[in-house]
């Protein structure tokens, strides 16, 4: 599996910081997994560009 999580969404503030402790170290957990490929999208993601349709 092969995630990609936007770099605003993990900073985020959510609940607390004991709920976002445990979010992060989840995410930590599951990027671990072997079959597991998790990405951070940074805070400025430019746009493909546009193909012609020529």
């Amino acid at each position: 599996m092969c995630a990609a999580v936007w770099e605003a969404a993990l900073r985020q503030l959510i609940g607390d910081s004991s709920i976002m402790r445990g979010q992060l170290e989840h995410l930590l957990d599951v990027a671990g997994l072997k079959n597991v490929r998790l990405q951070k999208l940074p805070g400025v993601v430019e746009a493909a560009p546009r193909q012609s349709a020529e």
